[in-house]
């Protein structure tokens, strides 16, 4: 059996937010991840923290809190 992706059907659709605060929680909590996994210079190593789902949806990594 497959895990749930958001987004993964159009019947159940990634929702976006305009919230800054929401975003920047998002974002900070994916950023949180990679220097977990890669370290704090992860970025110099050229690694990229891209995200999905995107900092500017509901089903971000942020959503649990």
């Amino acid at each position: 059996m497959l895990s749930k992706v958001p987004g993964q059907t159009a019947k159940d659709p990634l929702r976006r937010t305009v919230s800054s605060t929401r975003i920047d929680k998002n974002r900070a909590a994916a950023v949180k991840q990679c220097k977990r996994y890669w370290g704090p210079h992860y970025a110099n190593g050229g690694k990229e923290g891209d995200e999905y789902p995107f900092a500017s949806t509901y089903e971000e990594a942020a959503e649990p809190e």
